[in-house]
């Protein structure tokens, strides 16, 4: 992926082969900015789709909540995968749409959590 998040052509070559092996790929839906929204017409409409938010503002930035409904609207993914903290306009879009969704505490998270138990 390039500075803007624009996935490569090697990027895109290496996903194809996976694919055509047998190897079941899920989309990011972490992909940089609206430059990049065609790559998303490469996923079949109802995959499942990843959206990790690890890094990501804590401040709700309205260009991002704005980009992440069209990105949604776009794929309209079966399930998405959060990978981090889910943001309360994250939660409100994805039930807003209907969209089923599991969010996954980041292994750092779950790690601290494992050490305090044992002490």
């Amino acid at each position: 992926v390039d500075y803007y998040g624009v996935p490569t052509p090697i990027n895109q070559m290496a996903a194809i082969y996976l694919a055509l092996h047998g190897v079941k790929l899920i989309g990011n839906l972490r992909i940089g900015s609206n430059v990049t929204l065609c790559s998303l017409k490469s996923y079949p409409q109802k995959s499942p789709f990843l959206i990790g938010t690890l890094g990501c503002t804590k401040n709700c930035i309205s260009d991002d909540v704005f980009l992440i409904e069209i990105k949604l609207l776009i794929v309209r993914p079966s399930f998405v995968c959060v990978y981090g903290p889910l943001s309360k306009e994250l939660k409100y879009i994805l039930e807003s749409y209907n969209i089923k969704y599991d969010v996954f505490k980041p292994r750092r998270e779950l790690r601290f959590a494992q050490k305090m138990e044992v002490a």
